[in-house]
């Protein structure tokens, strides 16, 4: 999927089907290893299955959204509100990968627990940055419609 819907159309539009299968191949090795790595570091099923859900939740939410109700929703806008839900994601923190906190979320508790829905905040900022990015870039990329 990254090869044919980031690296094709973006990168190198005129690839041929052996380039496409090599960036297919090392795509399965990097992703391959990377999750492996996840697996490794993460000690409880549970934790692994909530941090999925969690990522699930504030990147791929507002981007399935967009492409089912959005008719003006394009490339720029889906990878705009990508980035802002990925940075305000991790900005908040992860307990169970070991990332600090780097953006000062307030209300916190004696104990460091976060009690701002910092997660929502991060969907809901990339669900509206998809939006007003798509809007002012339709020039430059207009929106497809989903086959």
């Amino acid at each position: 999927m990254a090869s044919w819907n980031v690296y094709r159309p973006l990168v190198k539009p005129e690839v041929s089907t052996e380039g496409l299968a090599k960036v297919i191949r090392r795509c399965i090795w990097i992703i391959g290893i990377a999750t492996t790595l996840l697996a490794l570091q993460i000690k409880s099923v549970y934790a692994l299955w909530f941090l999925c859900s969690d990522f699930v939740y504030v990147i791929l939410f507002p981007q399935l959204v967009t492409a089912l109700f959005d008719k003006k929703a394009n490339y720029y806008g889906a990878v705009a509100g990508f980035l802002v839900s990925l940075i305000l994601r991790i900005g908040g923190g992860d307990s169970i990968l070991g990332i600090p906190q780097l953006i000062p979320y307030p209300m916190v508790d004696d104990a460091g627990v976060v009690l701002f829905p910092s997660k929502t905040l991060a969907m809901v900022s990339g669900l509206i940055t998809i939006m007003i990015v798509s809007r002012l870039t339709q020039k430059q990329c207009p929106a497809s419609q989903l086959v």
